[in-house]
């Protein structure tokens, strides 16, 4: 196999990832433009799923995060 070839294969595979399946707090905090505590406080009460790493770092999903973002944009009614 040529230098060229392999090189191909490494960007394909690289772009075939998936994307992020978890953030951290500070990440999460920064997306919805909230506080890190804030973000605590999302988690210990359901609204956001996450675990805790070994080192006690949160982590929180992806899709959980997605989807409060997609609520926080969809129009409200004034009823």
């Amino acid at each position: 196999m040529n230098k060229s070839s392999s090189k191909g294969t490494a960007e394909a595979a690289s772009q075939a990832q998936p994307a992020q399946k978890y953030y951290s707090t500070r990440e999460a905090a920064a997306m919805l433009g909230l506080a890190p505590n804030t973000i605590g406080a999302m988690i210990e009460s359901g609204t956001l799923k996450a675990w805790k790493t070994s080192g006690g770092h949160r982590r929180i999903m992806a899709e959980s995060l997605e989807e409060v973002l997609r609520s926080a944009r969809a129009p409200r009614c004034t009823c």
